[in-house]
């Protein structure tokens, strides 16, 4: 069982870039079923990469994000992944849209509970 980390995002630059990406999450959580199969619902990490034509079994995408908003020209999002942030997520993000940059702040990370 993974220690589970909380995270916050901001991404920020072309703002034609930040909805284009903001619109891509939003179709993805708004689907009926996961875009690919997993056990973490329709925001898995990995609908996202594979949607970017990424290769989820490749890049490390162990979690999944949630309260999505834009903020003017600044997508915000937190992500709850096992571990340790996803950073290999985020760098496709910015590879696929060149002026984006993301931004993150670590707000915690949970041991596992042990059952006895």
């Amino acid at each position: 069982m993974p220690n589970w980390c909380s995270a916050s995002y901001a991404i920020e630059g072309d703002a034609e870039e930040v909805k284009s990406l903001y619109k891509l999450m939003k179709r993805l959580q708004e689907q009926k079923e996961p875009s690919v199969p997993n056990g973490f619902g329709k925001t898995w990490l990995g609908c996202l990469v594979n949607a970017l034509g990424g290769d989820y079994n490749k890049i490390h995408c162990r979690g999944d994000w949630s309260n999505l908003e834009m903020e003017g020209n600044i997508l915000k999002f937190t992500t709850e992944t096992a571990w340790s942030p996803c950073d290999e997520t985020f760098e496709l993000v910015c590879e696929k849209f060149p002026t984006l940059c993301y931004f993150l702040s670590l707000i915690h990370i949970s041991e596992p509970t042990r059952r006895t």
